[in-house]
């Protein structure tokens, strides 16, 4: 056989095997490890009365939620997406109870890899996973959407509720004003990284609120006594339900 056809048959070959390796590697199966550092506690933000100044003079009060009810809620809310999104892939929740972890989550995440605790790189060895999806709080200016203007003072984190008494808001279906409003908050940083190698993959960030105003419901004198504590609970449910099922496909969007 001639030397030359020889040898193009045998490049032809190796192109054809580095090109099913790489169609392999392509469609192969995720492995999704799914950690949450968002949930040791919510955080309730009564808004200073003051304007024109850069310093943050709110007062913060922690509640701590010893459950992992919240933690649980945004697991399985990003399992759900990633599920809907990749049809077919596997997500491990890895559920890590209330730890100075969740106090120290950027750090985990802010260079261009991930840097976790002994801990739960144990639990992604064992998951088995290819890519992690790291879900930690996010430190911001707040910044609350109402209908035609954003207002807010100080910085928001986490998980929590932010509470100003002396903002007028007139509510459009009532027609009514009053000073007070009540606003859920989830601020947080979504992470998607190599598994093996820890490189950041890409990163997200999430400043959801959902506002609700003293002159919708008569009566109130402190905004914090609109919702009772179940209720506070079920309302940042949703909003983080809400609000990852919109963000995660494109978290872990293969391009």
């Amino acid at each position: 056989m001639d030397a030359a056809l020889t040898r193009r048959h045998c490049l032809a070959a190796l192109c054809a095997a580095v090109a099913g390796a790489g169609a392999a590697r392509a469609t192969e199966t995720r492995r999704y490890a799914v950690i949450s550092l968002l949930g040791d506690s919510i955080t309730l933000v009564y808004a200073a009365a003051v304007t024109g100044s850069n310093l943050d003079r709110n007062r913060r009060r922690e509640l701590p939620d010893a459950t992992g009810s919240l933690d649980r809620a945004a697991l399985a809310a990003t399992g759900r997406a990633i599920e809907r999104a990749q049809p077919g892939s596997l997500v491990n929740l890895l559920a890590v109870p209330p730890s100075a972890a969740h106090q120290q989550g950027e750090r985990f995440v802010e260079g261009s890899e991930i840097a976790l605790p002994d801990g739960l790189v144990t639990a992604l060895d064992k998951a088995a996973a290819t890519h992690v999806v790291l879900l930690t709080k996010l430190r911001a200016p707040a910044h609350i959407e109402l209908e035609h203007s954003a207002v807010g003072v100080g910085h928001l984190q986490g998980l929590g509720y932010y509470v100003d008494r002396n903002i007028g808001i007139r509510t459009v279906d009532a027609g009514s004003t009053a000073e007070g409003m009540l606003v859920a908050y989830a601020y947080l940083q979504l992470t998607l990284a190599d598994a093996t190698t820890g490189q950041v993959l890409r990163r997200q960030l999430v400043r959801a609120t959902q506002v609700y105003a003293v002159a919708s419901e008569p009566g109130i004198g402190d905004p914090w006594d609109m919702l009772d504590a179940r209720q506070k609970a079920e309302h940042l449910r949703r909003l983080l339900d809400r609000h990852l099922m919109r963000e995660i496909p494109a978290l872990v969007a293969s391009n």
